[in-house]
């Protein structure tokens, strides 16, 4: 009997290239009023042929106002596909931020196995002029080469943030993009052991529409 491999990948943001896929654009996340489609695409980077089934989660919130009719095709090594996802169904009244999900189900026969690697990738779209917003209260270097605070999310949607160090003329030599999901927090003690902050004298952050500056 022929036995099944299954991986399961959940991806939030970010690179999404593992195994044999490539997707790209890496995410979906745009404004729903101004964006009515988003082009993906598929490339099988592995050695072997393989099948793809790409579909949407009817039941998130998104789903409301994107369609995505269920992609089936097969690639051969180096091949691409190319699909969208359409927007539609919206109006005045639908203002916030809609969340969703796109599986992508690869399937591969290799001797007497079958591998499968289901993708999970993190839809993001909002309606309306939403500002964004954040606070960070206190942001300290230790001796470590870490950074010390929070970055609390108070918009009404997720925030992308730009955290840029600069040295003592100014100089940027850090630059670290941080996701901060609704009504949620980020402890930049995550961040990890930074080497470049041991020469950083002042931290941006910043988003689209607001910033702080802090001297450390």
């Amino acid at each position: 009997m022929k036995s099944v491999v299954k991986l399961f990948i959940y991806l939030c943001l970010s690179v999404v290239t593992f195994a044999s896929i490539n997707l790209s654009p890496y995410e979906f996340d745009f404004n729903l009023d101004v964006d009515k489609e988003r082009e993906y695409s598929v490339v099988n980077t592995g050695e072997f042929l393989a099948s793809y089934t790409i579909e949407l989660e009817k039941k998130m919130p998104i789903s409301k106002f994107i369609e995505l009719k269920k992609e089936k095709f097969i690639l051969k090594p180096g091949e691409k596909r190319d699909f969208k996802i359409l927007v539609n169904n919206i109006n005045s009244e639908t203002q916030g931020e809609y969340i969703g999900k796109m599986y992508i189900l690869e399937q591969q026969k290799l001797k007497n196995m079958n591998y499968e690697i289901n993708t999970v990738v993190s839809l993001y779209g909002y309606v309306g002029d939403i500002k964004e917003s954040f606070d960070i209260k206190t942001l300290i270097k230790d001796e470590d080469n870490l950074l010390i605070g929070e970055i609390e999310n108070n918009s009404k949607r997720k925030v992308d943030v730009i955290l840029k160090g600069l040295d003592i003329n100014k100089n940027e030599i850090l630059t670290k993009k941080i996701r901060v999901l609704r009504d949620k927090k980020f402890d930049l003690l995550d961040l990890g052991n930074i080497e470049e902050l041991k020469d950083v004298k002042v931290i941006e952050i910043a988003t689209k529409d607001m910033k702080k500056t802090f001297k450390i």
